[in-house]
């Protein structure tokens, strides 16, 4: 029941994630528009990249978590806390790669979608 409830929990966390991805990327697409530079349009898929980036957080930590687990079993009882504690680290410390640069593109894309909303387009000539 544990792993069921946590696998959902998980799929329940990254469709949320995905719908505010795409909230945000119909943001830039239409900032991208509105501007009509070639900039902008490239701007407007910094979500899209957000969520390629977390979605291989997620899969990098539950891949390295279940070997950790699954490695475990050959240990001794003396080694089992030391080893599983330095495997869960392991994962986080993967997932953070992707992680980091994921939240900071997110950033980025609210602080460029907010100033595109913001700033009047230019006349075109």
């Amino acid at each position: 029941m544990g792993e069921a409830f946590a696998a959902l929990a998980v799929l329940v966390i990254a469709a949320i994630q995905a719908l505010v991805s795409f909230g945000i990327l119909s943001w830039g697409r239409w900032v991208a528009r509105r501007h009509g530079t070639a900039a902008w349009r490239y701007a407007s898929w910094m979500p899209f990249g957000a969520l390629v980036l977390m979605l291989m957080q997620y899969t990098t930590m539950a891949v390295m978590l279940v070997r950790g687990f699954d490695d475990v079993s050959a240990i001794g009882p003396e080694g089992k806390a030391r080893f599983l504690g330095e495997r869960i680290s392991g994962a986080m410390n993967a997932g953070s790669l992707f992680g980091v640069p994921s939240w900071l593109l997110y950033t980025a894309s609210l602080v460029a979608f907010t100033v595109g909303s913001i700033r009047k387009p230019r006349e075109r000539t």
